[in-house]
């Protein structure tokens, strides 16, 4: 049987997406399934934080920065430890697994984490209508081709730039000698083209001590009026000649405010494109590469080992998923920020407000609320039942699990992911009819001549578990006796053993029915399947 990772393995492949030098692999490994002591284990954690954060220089960007990123980190870690506890994957390979976690825990919960922290220093100065961080495939510089994060950030550097790659490769060459110029050209091609970057060839490109000298950029002037500042705006962006959509993807907006316009509207744009086209120091750029790296190494392997088959530039959403994972965090994030813009003046209840307006929105698309998003809802979230409700619905997912990785959102001009539709209704169908099981199995609990005749082990499974420990004794009879697979088999052997390993007042015989509980459960061959 294959299992979760930990959440320590899935750091470390963070670690590894930032192009950091890796441990030893013994190292690796030990801390991965926490076998090391507790004072290594905070020693290898502490290493592995502090070079993440120097490998993206967020230490650079904020004083807070490193404290906000700590305290997110720790957060989703004590959440995804909790689900790590309550799932279980039963036949669900690696691949499965993995592919479920993302479009079921990590897609929705890191983007609702993301819109809440809001860092202006991550993303300011970027394209305000586009996620410059993940490959994009709703508005790609090419046709019919994903537009991966390095090119995203190489247009927006040498548009600021206002020169071509070539003459930035001279100008580079002329400060420092080096006599690489068509070098450093073949380089930035190989970028534009999906090459992923070496972090010590961004940190060389870039360095502090290069000058860089901006044409491209836009400086607002503070004496000027506000109709001179909104004309000198309008002709830089006219200039710029860019389509509707194109408009849309740098500055959020459909078309530029015209002379009759209100004045606000005016401030509005000119305080974007001031933002948007401000200077960057040499910093920001390397913060803004290094970004980018990651999220495009990480894509890249996890589309390698999900479906190798596929080409990451592929941008059909029905063959390369990964791209319904990056979909369903555009979603998340975009109704967690208009939430928070709907509900406008900020006071003490404004986050209840905010919460109830997102979960309002997101019961309009039903299937996605009781299944992809069941672990985000602020309303379980509050009462400490968003993992309880997620970890129940993924682990009858694994229990059902196949080789081919299923669609998680559908397309319409993609006839093949409309099949995501019929795997959410099989859950909820599936859930309802177990509810409707379970109510009335209880209202049994008294006639143990109507509970001989049920068959329904996973109803009878969760009345056990609501029994008090007297009850418990004389119920398991009747899952003993409907359980008929080897992974019913092994759910009876675990709640004996939760009930004698949890017991306050010791038995005299209880450690060797545990001994032989224990035996019971190497012989079973769910134990027997490879683990992750």
């Amino acid at each position: 049987m294959a299992t979760l990772p930990t959440f320590e393995k899935i750091l470390l492949e963070v670690h590894q997406s930032l192009g950091i030098y890796q441990k030893q692999t013994n190292q690796k490994n030990r801390f991965a399934e926490h076998l090391n002591t507790l004072n290594k284990y905070e020693q290898m954690l502490e290493i592995i934080v502090d070079e993440i954060c120097a490998a993206t220089e967020i230490d650079d960007l904020d004083e807070k920065a490193r404290f906000d990123f700590i305290q997110n980190l720790c957060d989703t870690a004590f959440c995804y430890t909790e689900l790590y506890s309550k799932i279980y994957t039963f036949n669900a390979n690696k691949r499965n697994i993995i592919w479920h976690l993302l479009g079921f825990y990590f897609a929705p919960s890191l983007a609702r984490r993301a819109a809440f922290w809001n860092f202006p220093q991550l993303d300011k100065g970027m394209p305000r209508g586009r996620f410059w961080y993940l490959p994009d495939w709703h508005m790609p510089k090419k046709q019919g081709e994903l537009y991966l994060p390095i090119p995203q950030v190489m247009d927006w550097f040498f548009d600021l730039w206002g020169k071509s790659p070539r003459e930035y490769a001279e100008f580079y060459d002329s400060k420092f000698n080096k006599h690489k110029a068509d070098s450093v050209e073949r380089m930035f091609n190989k970028w534009q083209n999906g090459v992923t970057p070496e972090v010590a060839t961004i940190r060389e490109y870039f360095r502090d001590d290069l000058k860089l000298e901006f044409s491209g950029c836009f400086e607002l002037e503070d004496s000027l009026s506000l109709q001179e500042q909104y004309q000198a705006a309008k002709a830089f962006m006219n200039k710029k000649n860019l389509n509707a959509k194109e408009l849309y993807a740098e500055l959020l907006l459909n078309q530029i405010p015209d002379e009759e316009s209100e004045d606000w509207e005016k401030a509005y744009f000119v305080k974007w494109v001031a933002e948007r086209y401000q200077k960057p120091a040499n910093k920001i750029v390397r913060h803004r590469f290094l970004m980018a790296r990651m999220f495009q190494d990480g894509y890249i392997r996890l589309l390698k080992f999900l479906f190798p088959e596929v080409s990451p530039l592929c941008a059909e959403p029905s063959t390369n998923k990964i791209l319904q994972i990056i979909d369903i965090y555009h979603a998340i994030y975009n109704l967690t920020v208009e939430a928070n813009v709907e509900v406008g003046d900020k006071d003490y209840f404004s986050e209840f407000r905010e919460n109830k307006y997102f979960e309002k929105e997101l019961q309009k698309y039903q299937l996605d609320y009781l299944t992809l998003f069941s672990g985000i809802l602020p309303s379980d979230v509050y009462e400490n039942r968003a993992i309880a409700e997620l970890s129940q619905v993924l682990t009858q997912y694994f229990d059902w699990a196949e080789d081919d990785l299923p669609d998680f959102l559908s397309y319409p001009e993609y006839p093949k992911s409309l099949k995501a539709v019929e795997y959410k209704l099989k859950y909820i169908t599936y859930y309802g009819e177990l509810i409707h099981d379970i109510e009335r199995i209880r209202g049994l609990l008294n006639n143990s001549q109507a509970l001989e005749q049920e068959n329904n082990f996973e109803a009878l499974r969760h009345v056990y578990k609501d029994l008090n420990r007297s009850r418990q004794k004389s119920f398991m009879k009747y899952l003993e006796k409907n359980a008929k697979t080897d992974r019913e088999k092994m759910c009876v052997i675990l709640e004996k053993l939760h009930n004698k390993l949890n017991l306050s007042i010791r038995q005299a015989d209880d450690c060797v029915q545990v001994t032989n509980l224990l035996k019971q459960a190497e012989s079973n061959t769910e134990t027997s399947r490879k683990q992750y």
